[in-house]
């Protein structure tokens, strides 16, 4: 039973190293438990990010350094992991300091804040793990977000508009209406309304535009916030053509 003990305490040593072949040979196991399924393992990895500053202004020049370290099962910091990252929103800027953890087991990487005009859902940046160490199959995911402060500038605005009649005759005027228009889900004051109808630049929320001939015209709206992020629609407005009167002639009694 003490050779038992002992050639099960062998196997298990050999089992606890990363890739190790057992070969059992000679060996024979009576009435053993099997050994427990959790517990560390040798292929452990644990990634943790920081961010800091967590919060920038949308200035388009502040920075946050972003350091994310590796260790292993037991905690022991872990070298030589390559690091690779994916940042949103697209367009911001990121600097991966170097291609590997260090002998602490850090990596770090500089993003810039974004400027205003540049749209971040959840009004944040959120910097994501898109691969570690090479093992696609394995690969350890995390992110962290890093907050924006300033006017949020988390969608880009939705333009809309409505006119009226619609079912214009031609010859008659038409009032195109973009007050349902918004920004960041609200209605947007302080937006730009720029139009473009049958080749005519106008500007303004509220326009109108006379159609001197019946036909099919496409009218494009774009809304602009204040940031300078902006959002278009195109809608096509039918003319039909106008009605006519048939003249009669008096009759003589």
């Amino acid at each position: 039973m003490h050779s038992d003990r002992t050639c099960l305490a062998t196997i298990l040593r050999a089992a606890g190293a990363a890739g190790a072949a057992l070969i059992i040979g000679g060996c024979t196991l009576h009435d053993q438990e099997a050994p427990p399924l959790s517990g560390p393992s040798g292929f452990g990895l644990n990634l943790t990010m920081v961010a800091s500053p967590a919060v920038l202004p949308r200035d388009g020049n502040s920075q946050s350094t972003i350091t994310v370290t590796a260790r292993d099962s037991s905690g022991a910091a872990k070298p030589n992991v390559r690091v690779i990252a994916s940042v949103s929103p697209e367009g911001t800027r990121v600097v991966q300091l170097s291609e590997s953890t260090a002998s602490d087991g850090t990596v770090r990487f500089v993003i810039t804040a974004p400027t205003p005009s540049m749209v971040a859902p959840n009004n944040q940046v959120v910097l994501s793990i898109a691969d570690v160490g090479g093992d696609f199959q394995n690969a350890t995911q995390r992110s962290v977000a890093v907050g924006l402060l300033g006017p949020s500038n988390a969608t880009y605005p939705t333009a809309n508009f409505t006119f009226a009649p619609t079912s214009p005759k031609a010859g008659s005027s038409v009032l195109f209406d973009a007050s349902s228009s918004t920004d960041e889900g609200v209605q947007c004051p302080t937006c730009t309304f720029d139009w473009l109808i049958d080749g005519e630049h106008l500007t303004g929320a509220v326009v109108v535009k006379a159609f001197t001939a019946e036909g099919a015209y496409p009218v494009s709206l774009t809304v602009t916030d204040a940031s300078g992020a902006s959002g278009s629609i195109t809608k096509a407005v039918e003319v039909t053509k106008a009605e006519t009167t048939t003249p009669t002639t008096p009759t003589t009694p």
